[in-house]
């Protein structure tokens, strides 16, 4: 079992490769998703290049980025 170290603003937790999600800093940039379905479908360079415009977060940190009105602390 892989793991890895992450360190957000929230909480420092360990956390399993399968629960890692790239996020788009800058959605304006986006040329794809980088999900299976559209990775099975373009280059290894291209995956590559759109990789570098995102982070790696994990998958719960993920979602209150992108929805910060659900969290239960208010902030």
């Amino acid at each position: 079992m892989y793991r890895v170290q992450q360190e957000t603003e929230w909480a420092q937790a360990e956390i399993l490769f399968a629960a890692l999600e790239f996020h788009h800093q800058l959605s304006e940039g986006k040329d794809f998703q980088l999900d299976l379905r559209s990775l099975s479908n373009r280059s290894w360079e291209r995956i590559k290049a759109e990789a570098r415009k995102c982070i790696l977060v994990c998958a719960n940190c993920h979602r209150e980025i992108h929805h910060p009105e659900m969290r239960l602390d208010g902030t």
